[in-house]
C-alpha cells in the first residue's frame, strides 16, 4: 500500500478534501501536495493567501517564502550538504526520487531587533540544481504565486542555465540580483532581453569581456549597477526611480551633461541617483565640482525646501541622505534638485561619490 492509500482523507470526496486541507500550515500543505500528482492538483485548486517565493543559490542555496500578513515569519526550504547533526528524519519525494528530510523551527532577531520565527523544511543537497528547479515548479502550481525573486550568489557562468529555465515560464519577476566577480557580455545581455523587472535590478558583477553593448531602456523602478560598462548613454536611455552605480565610468563632464538633461525634461520618475567613481588621487573638490555645475543655473540648497533626509528601501530598510552642503536647481514642470559630492578613502582607493535627489515642489 502507498502513501497516499494510507492517506484515510483522500478517501473522501474532493470538495470534502478542499475544505479540510484549506487552513493547513504552509509546510502541512505543502506534504499534501508532495504526495502524488492528485494531491498536488487537489492543492493547486485551493485558493490561499499569496505567498511570495524567492529563489537563493550560493553558498546557502534554499527557497524561502513569506506571507505579506505574516511579516514575522519566513518558511526556509533550505538545501543542507551535510544533514548528519540533525535528527528523526521524515522521508519526502522530491522530484521522483523519496529523500530524507525534517523540519526545524527557531526564532532570531532582525537587525531591527523584531523577533523573526523561521520554519525550516530541510533538505539534501543531492542533484541541487535540478530539484531547486522541480520544487520551485511545484511552489508555483500548488501556491499559485509567481516568483518573486531570483538571487545568484557568486556568480559563474554555468548558472546561466537558471535564467534559461525561468524564462521559458516567467518573463515578469519582482527582483532579480546577481553578485559575482565574472559574467560574459552574453549572458549579461539575455538577462536584459529576457526579463522585465518590476522593482529592483541589481548587478553587482564583473564583466569577462569587452563585448557588451546594450541600447535598450531598462525601465525597472530601481536599479544596483555594480560594473562601469553601464555609461552615460544607458542610465539616460532609461527611466528609473532609483539609480545606483558602485563602479561608474562617467567623468565630471558626463555628470554635467546627465544634470542638464535633468533640467531638459528627461527622467519624470528619477528621485535619487548615486554615483561612486575610483579616482587615481583626492582630486581638487571646488574645480571637479566646478566642471560638474559648468553652465547649469544653480542656487544653493537650504534645508527648508523640502529635500527629504530619508529614502525607504524595497526591503523596508530606511538608507539616510547626505547631509552636507548641495547645489540646488529647478526645471519648468516644478520638480527640484539637489546634488552633492564627497571622497573616502577605502581599501587604500580614493572614491569620489556623486549624490543626486529630486522632489516635487511643496507650495508654501
Amino acid at each position: 500500500m502507498n502513501k497516499e492509500q494510507s492517506f484515510k482523507l483522500l478517501h473522501l470526496p474532493i470538495l470534502a478534501i478542499q475544505e479540510c486541507i484549506r487552513s493547513l500550515t504552509v509546510f502541512q500543505f505543502l506534504d499534501f501536495s508532495l504526495l502524488s500528482k492528485r494531491t498536488k492538483f487537489i492543492a493547486s485548486t485551493i485558493h490561499r493567501e499569496k505567498i511570495q517565493i524567492h529563489f537563493s543559490i550560493g553558498p546557502h542555496p534554499r527557497l524561502y517564502l513569506t506571507l505579506p500578513n505574516h511579516p514575522k515569519k519566513e518558511w526556509l526550504i533550505d538545501f543542507i550538504e551535510d544533514l548528519t547533526p540533525f535528527k528523526k528524519f521524515v522521508p519526502r519525494k522530491i522530484n521522483g526520487t523519496t529523500v530524507l528530510s525534517t523540519i526545524r523551527t527557531n526564532t532570531e532577531k532582525s537587525e531591527n531587533g523584531e523577533k523573526m520565527k523561521f520554519h525550516r523544511l530541510i533538505l539534501p543537497q543531492e542533484n541541487l540544481h535540478e530539484n531547486m528547479k522541480w520544487m520551485t515548479e511545484h511552489l508555483l502550481v500548488v501556491f499559485r504565486s509567481p516568483l518573486r525573486l531570483m538571487e545568484i550568489k557568486d556568480f559563474e557562468e554555468p548558472l546561466i542555465h537558471f535564467f534559461e529555465w525561468l524564462q521559458t515560464f516567467q518573463r515578469t519577476i519582482d527582483f532579480i540580483e546577481i553578485n559575482g566577480e565574472e559574467i560574459s557580455s552574453k549572458s549579461l545581455l539575455f538577462i536584459l532581453n529576457n526579463f522585465q523587472v518590476k522593482k529592483e535590478l541589481t548587478l553587482y558583477v564583473g564583466l569577462s569581456d569587452n563585448s557588451f553593448e546594450y541600447t535598450q531602456s531598462v525601465d525597472t523602478p530601481s536599479m544596483n549597477i555594480g560594473f562601469p560598462q553601464w555609461g552615460l548613454s544607458n542610465i539616460l536611455c532609461s527611466e528609473n526611480s532609483v539609480v545606483t552605480s558602485m563602479s561608474s565610468c562617467l567623468t565630471p563632464e558626463d555628470i554635467n551633461c546627465l544634470i542638464k538633461h535633468w533640467i531638459g525634461g528627461w527622467n519624470k520618475n528619477l528621485s535619487y541617483l548615486e554615483l561612486i567613481r575610483t579616482v587615481e588621487h583626492r582630486e581638487v573638490e571646488d574645480e571637479i565640482f566646478e566642471t560638474i555645475k559648468k553652465d547649469i543655473e544653480w542656487r544653493e540648497h537650504f534645508e527648508g525646501s523640502g529635500r527629504p533626509s530619508e529614502r525607504t528601501l524595497l526591503n523596508g530598510g530606511i538608507h539616510l541622505m547626505y547631509d552636507g552642503e548641495h547645489a540646488e536647481i529647478e526645471r519648468n514642470d516644478g520638480k527640484i534638485a539637489a546634488f552633492a559630492q564627497f571622497y573616502e578613502q577605502v581599501d587604500g582607493k580614493v572614491l569620489h561619490h556623486f549624490r543626486f535627489q529630486a522632489w516635487d515642489k511643496v507650495e508654501k
